[in-house]
């Protein structure tokens, strides 16, 4: 499933319609036809070069997440589907070939919402063929990685028009497990750009969609949301679809 923004066209289409009548329809003479022909290079060269400013991807990976974000010069990616076997993972097996097939030689951010194995299984996978720059995760990871910064609320950046803002959790919790899962440490993001919003929920759970009401930092009337926990009964409370109240809404579930 992809879903993009991509830039206003209809003035240029406009122009186009506008050189190629005028080409058919004026009378014998070089004016109208030269001014014509002038529009229609004003077109070609007003062709904006770049690609949508900001395109979502939720890639196939059977019962798990993987979701690549991109604007036009960076590439956020949010969780890396499962590790099925040792010979085996959506890391290597889906999600680098999908990124390759874009283009895309790098990752800016890579966020590993929490320690599941459907959603972190793929991890090592990925880094052995894609270079990441930056790794933030909802729970430590027991993985040989530098430098990677807790997921924690109130965390911020920007890409250009783009706006990042990590909703929970509180970064990581002293004295747990870095191999012991919790739906509800899952980094929550939401992703802004004008009156459009983007929010990745990971594996939340009822409990922490009503903290993040009563906080007061959920997004409302949402463009696109990705359903907590796959859209298990544990989750999407009916005072949290209420509020966030999502245009399109993508289940991520192979079963």
């Amino acid at each position: 499933m992809q879903w993009r923004i991509a830039t206003d066209r209809h003035f240029l289409v406009g122009l186009t319609s506008l050189g190629a009548g005028m080409l058919l329809l004026a009378p014998k003479g070089l004016g109208v036809r030269a001014f014509a022909l002038l529009l229609l290079a004003a077109v070609i060269w007003a062709e904006p070069p770049e690609g949508p400013l900001l395109e979502v991807a939720v890639l196939d990976v059977g019962q798990g997440l993987s979701v690549v974000v991109s604007s036009r010069d960076k590439v956020l990616v949010y969780d890396v589907g499962s590790k099925f076997s040792d010979r085996f993972n959506i890391g290597s097996a889906v999600l680098a070939p999908y990124l390759r097939y874009r283009g895309v030689s790098g990752i800016d951010t890579l966020v590993v919402s929490h320690g599941d194995n459907d959603h972190a299984g793929g991890l090592q996978g990925l880094l052995e063929t894609v270079a990441v720059d930056r790794v933030l995760a909802g729970q430590a990871l027991h993985l040989p990685i530098k430098d990677v910064q807790p997921c924690e609320a109130g965390v911020t950046w920007r890409w250009q028009e783009l706006e990042f803002t990590v909703l929970h959790p509180s970064g990581f919790e002293a004295g747990r497990p870095v191999n012991q899962s919790d739906n509800n440490q899952s980094c929550v993001l939401s992703i802004t750009m004008g009156d459009q919003t983007i929010l990745l929920t990971g594996d939340i759970e009822a409990d922490v969609e009503q903290v993040l009401l009563q906080k007061g930092i959920l997004p409302s009337d949402v463009t696109l949301l990705l359903a907590p926990h796959h859209g298990s009964k544990t989750s999407s409370s009916e005072g949290f679809v209420r509020w966030v109240n999502p245009d399109h809404v993508v289940y991520s579930a192979g079963y």
